[in-house]
């Protein structure tokens, strides 16, 4: 049996079926030959990956790897899995930073964010998280791809003694109800640290609003990940503080998704 076959055989979506391929054979896209005939061991190791993505474990955490902006990063159960969402939150970081800048990625998790920014610019990266299980993985993904990142273990500006150009964050926003009604592959896989955000969900941007402020630098910029019904009350949280809005940035489905806030 071919890899083609295979997967027209397994029947699910295309996106999970190569991710799981990339992984058993621990190569890049372009190195996939689906005109391969399979060994007895090779198919196994897929259809019992294909078993599980059934099950509802998702393809990240049957193998711990995910893809970030280029990136294979190592995941697990301890950080939550980057969404494609996320990628503009660092489109946007990448757009506004330059060269020499101090960024810091505020709940870093895996370090997908800090290592896909770190990759492209050459900023002087800072990532700090509450947890020590977080940090180590994402020490481990900055050796791997070689990038120089210091990172801090501190619950959000806990353990943070300086100010920066730019802080990028994407905070836990799902609200009470809408945690209610996730995936229950989400809530089993991710950690409800990563994702719970309070009652209404803004929990963290009212702490964002309070505290950014004595972290950035004079014209500093605070890059944010939202709910995509969230720009109006975030928008109101940081305005009532004193902040300036520059921008709310769409998704790839027209959704709002990054909201851009500048230090006056």
């Amino acid at each position: 049996m071919t890899l083609r076959q295979l997967k027209q055989a397994c029947g699910i979506e295309e996106e999970e079926f190569n991710e799981i391929a990339l992984d058993v054979f621990n190569c890049t896209f372009s190195e996939l030959n689906f005109s391969k005939e399979l060994t007895k061991h090779e198919a196994n190791l897929i259809k019992d990956a294909v078993a599980k993505y059934y099950s509802g474990m998702p393809v990240n955490k049957i193998f711990n790897t995910t893809y970030f902006y280029g990136l294979k990063l190592r995941v697990n159960r301890q950080v939550l899995a980057p969404r494609a969402d996320t990628e503009v939150l660092v489109g946007e970081a990448l757009r506004l930073a330059k060269p020499g800048m101090e960024l810091l990625d505020l709940g870093s998790g895996s370090g997908a964010i800090a290592l896909a920014i770190k990759s492209k610019t050459d900023c002087k990266m800072y990532a700090a998280d509450i947890s020590r299980r977080a940090l180590k993985l994402a020490k481990y993904n900055a050796k791997a791809h070689n990038l120089d990142i210091k990172f801090i273990h501190s619950d959000m500006f806990k353990r943070i003694y300086q100010r920066f150009d730019m802080i990028v964050c994407n905070p836990p926003y799902i609200s009470e109800n809408e945690y209610n009604e996730l995936d229950l592959s989400v809530k089993k896989y991710d950690p409800k640290l990563a994702l719970y955000g309070g009652n209404d969900g803004l929990d963290y941007y009212r702490y964002l609003a309070q505290h950014s402020l004595h972290y950035l630098k004079n014209g500093g910029i605070l890059l944010l990940e939202i709910g995509y019904r969230q720009a109006d009350a975030v928008k109101q949280l940081f305005c009532e503080k004193g902040y300036e809005l520059i921008d709310v940035i769409k998704d790839i489905e027209n959704r709002d998704r990054v909201v851009i806030i500048k230090r006056r």
